[in-house]
Parts: C-alpha cells; sequence; structure tokens
C-alpha cells in the first residue's frame, strides 16, 4: 500500500469511491466491532492513495526524501573554490549559503551561481548568507592580503575580466537553508568561513544536524603559541563574537575540527601543487575549476605567490581541501589533541602530501556527475 511505481488514475478515484460506498453499507449492517474494523480499513487505504500523490496536491512533497545531506558554508577563498566541488561529487549537497570572510556573502554567491552550475546537472541553491556579525562590514585592515584575494575571487580567481555583479543582501537566508534541507533527514554542516551565518541557521535546523565539520581548531586554548596567548583560526579571529556563540552551540551538534598537518618547515608541507590541478578532468565542474584555478596561480601556488614571482606572499596550504577530504577519506586522518587539553581534531598525516594531493584530484573528478 505504501509503495507506488504509478501515479493513481482518474480509474483508481473512482475505485476508491465505489469502496468507500461498500464500506458504509457494510457499517450500517453489521455490528459495532466490523464497524470499526471497516472504518480503520478505510483509513488505511486512503493513506495509500495519499502516499502514491492522491488527494490534496498541496499535502504531499514531491521532492524526494535524501536521507543524508551535506549543507556548505563557505566565505569563498581559494581553498573554498577548491574544496566545495570534490563534496559535490561525493556528497548530496542539499545548498551552499555564503558568509562573510575572505569574500562578501554577495560576491561569493554570485560567482557561485556561475562557477557550479553546469549542463545535465542538478541545481544546487547558492543561498546569500550574513554579513560581519558586529554590523556592516569587518575592518580588514590587519590583514593586508585580504584585498587582492577579495579582488580575484570576485571574478572567479581572475576567470573573468570584470567582477560579478553582487546579488541583494538577503534577510531571509535562515528560511532559505530550512527549505533547501528540508527533504534531508539528516545534515551534515560543511563550515569553511566564519560562523556568521551559522549562528542563525543552525537553531533553525538543529534538529537535522547529524555533526558539523570544521575547517580549523578548537578555539581554546591556542593553537600555536606556547606562552598561553591566544592564537585564532581566522575563520574565528575574522567575527570573534559569532565564533564564541557558535563554540556554545556546537555543544550539542557533533562537532569535528579538521586541520592541515604542520610539519617541521625542513619537511614536505601539505600545499595544493600543480600536479594535482593538471590531472583535472576535461569535462564538466572539474573542468570549470581547472579553468578558474589556472586563470591565476598567484592565488594558491605557494612559488607563484611569493612577491618575487608576482604574487601576494604568504601561504599556501591544503586547509579547507582537507576538511572537505575527511567527508569522503576519514581513513586518511588521525586525531591529535590541542596543547593543554583542549579539545580533539583531524589532520590527513595518514597520508603523504603527494597521496593527499592525490586524493583530492580523485574525490574532485567526482564531480563531473553531481552526486544523486
Amino acid at each position: 500500500l505504501t509503495w507506488c511505481p504509478t501515479k493513481p488514475t482518474a480509474l483508481d478515484f473512482e475505485y476508491s469511491s465505489l469502496l468507500g460506498a461498500i464500506m458504509q453499507q457494510l457499517i450500517s449492517k453489521s455490528s459495532s466491532i466490523c464497524a470499526i474494523l471497516m472504518r480503520l480499513l478505510s483509513v488505511v487505504f486512503a493513506m495509500a492513495l495519499v502516499s502514491c500523490g492522491g488527494g490534496d496536491g498541496s499535502s504531499t512533497s514531491t521532492a524526494p526524501t535524501q536521507l543524508a545531506c551535506v549543507l556548505v558554508d563557505t566565505d569563498y577563498d581559494i581553498d573554498d573554490m577548491m574544496a566545495i566541488p570534490l563534496v559535490i561529487g561525493n556528497k548530496y549537497v542539499a545548498g551552499i549559503i555564503t558568509s562573510e570572510g575572505y569574500t562578501y556573502p554577495t560576491m561569493s554567491a554570485s560567482a557561485l551561481r556561475q562557477q557550479i552550475p553546469q549542463a545535465g546537472q542538478r541545481n544546487i541553491p547558492v543561498i546569500v548568507g550574513s554579513s560581519y556579525s558586529g554590523g556592516g562590514h569587518r575592518d580588514i585592515s590587519n590583514w593586508n592580503w585580504i584585498p587582492y584575494y577579495r579582488d580575484a575571487m570576485n571574478r572567479i580567481n581572475d576567470l573573468l575580466p570584470q567582477p560579478v555583479t553582487a546579488a541583494p543582501d538577503n534577510p531571509n537566508y535562515v528560511q532559505d537553508v530550512t527549505n533547501a534541507t528540508s527533504p534531508c533527514s539528516s545534515v551534515t554542516v560543511l563550515i569553511i568561513g566564519t560562523f556568521s551565518s551559522f549562528i542563525n541557521y543552525s537553531p533553525a535546523i538543529q534538529s537535522k544536524i547529524s555533526s558539523v565539520v570544521i575547517m580549523g581548531r578548537p578555539l581554546y586554548p591556542s593553537r600555536y603559541n606556547t606562552d598561553g596567548s591566544l592564537n585564532y583560526s581566522f575563520n574565528c579571529e575574522y567575527d570573534l563574537a559569532a565564533c564564541e556563540i557558535a563554540f556554545t552551540q556546537l555543544q550539542t551538534l557533533n562537532p569535528t575540527w579538521v586541520d592541515v598537518p604542520r610539519p617541521p618547515k625542513t619537511e614536505p608541507q601539505y600545499r595544493p601543487s600543480l600536479t594535482m590541478v593538471n590531472a583535472l578532468g576535461s569535462m564538466g565542474l572539474p573542468n570549470s575549476l581547472y579553468q578558474a584555478l589556472m586563470s591565476n596561480l598567484h592565488t594558491w601556488d605557494y612559488e607563484q605567490m611569493q612577491p618575487e614571482n608576482g604574487g601576494p606572499g604568504g601561504n599556501s596550504l591544503m586547509w579547507d581541501q582537507s576538511a572537505a577530504l575527511y567527508m569522503v577519506y576519514p581513513e586518511a586522518f588521525s586525531q591529535k589533541f590541542a596543547d593543554g587539553g583542549g579539545g580533539a581534531y583531524w589532520t590527513p598525516d595518514k597520508v603523504t602530501p603527494e597521496q593527499l594531493n592525490q586524493l583530492w584530484t580523485n574525490a574532485t573528478n567526482k564531480a563531473v556527475n553531481f552526486y544523486q
């Protein structure tokens, strides 16, 4: 009664009406026990019709229920760009929400709406999320490299000659997240940006959140400093007030922190490589990503990033890529603990840098077909 290979026809409803009339006749002439049984049978039959699409169409949903979904929360830096496609190729991404960080949410949403869609693949909603929780936009004077990356990402890593047109602000993003995840029985939130949006939408979908995978390490104690001083990850420091609220919320949401290994500088570093990018496929989203990455190597190739080679300086590691890869290849990761007894986090140190890069290529190439 609950499996329906085809929609009910008009004849099906005619039969149901006839059966209802027969039942009423039986009920009127039978004992009270028989009447109760007949009424129960009529309810079961009616429920079967509803499950097959009968009755009022407004009471049923045409969207298939997904057992497990992913919601990606991003500030759309270059490592975000390299992380999102591999998730799309290996997990059912119910939606992508943009939050202020390396880029503004209105610009990054517009860029992703151009980068992600592919012919013949399902639509993934891209939702404009929150700006800086303190109001307006965050002062970035302490991060002198951000303007370079912001300008590049506004053109999809300089793939476009001009910046994308900003999408409108979206005060309804909490409802949009609720709608995007409505077919999901469970949701894993992948946070590869700030917590500015998360603190507002997570209560709305709390009952569905099965886990939260976060790029970075626990806020307390410090990540690197040995003198006890706090050294926050960028995603926390950019909007620290939101981060502190999120840490309270995360206590009941099964959080997993993922960070890139930090070997001594004399050892090979876990960095993206030209080799792994050149191995991307020539079709669909992998090819779109390849075209964007090759438009500006100064944003991600370590040698090309250096000022003497025309880059903005800084470092390039497999940051957000590692958080995304944890969802696909958890066996490559081992658990660590922050200095001073802080919370646990995971790093992909069960594989070499070259092996991690190969895992990235393998996972990203699966995005030629979006995970169904």
